[in-house]
């Protein structure tokens, strides 16, 4: 199954889009978005993103990753998310070399803060047309 998520040439992104729009729908008239940034511990230096960095699991630094991801939440109910990425501390996006091995798409190598990542996915967002 690993393998089928990380090797496999599918395309993600239209399957992505039909489930936004499946909750969307599920979700009623009144939902908004909700920016949200997770961390998850990670121990290691071979994970792609994982770095020396505030840990909101532990609340305080140390070995993680971080992603951002934007969530439709409706008040009082469910949430779920519709878009997210993985941050990529200036200690992996410094090195070629490091993104190259870890197969990390050409399109992340340029750094970018957590609250540029997070405008490029509402950017996205828009674009491609979410509900």
């Amino acid at each position: 199954m690993q393998q089928f998520a990380n090797q496999s040439p599918w395309d993600y992104a239209a399957l992505q889009k039909q489930l936004a729009k499946h909750m969307a729908k599920s979700m009623g008239v009144k939902k908004v978005l909700v920016l949200d940034d997770t961390s998850i511990p990670e121990k290691g230096k071979f994970s792609v993103g994982v770095a020396r960095q505030y840990c909101g699991a532990s609340g305080k630094i140390a070995n993680c990753q971080s992603i951002v991801t934007w969530h439709y939440c409706e008040k009082g109910k469910e949430h779920f998310p519709i878009l997210g990425a993985l941050f990529l501390p200036q200690s992996w996006t410094k090195s070629k070399k490091r993104m190259q091995v870890a197969k990390v798409p050409k399109a992340r190598y340029k750094f970018l803060k957590k609250w540029q990542l997070a405008l490029q996915l509402l950017d996205d967002i828009l674009k491609k047309d979410f509900p």
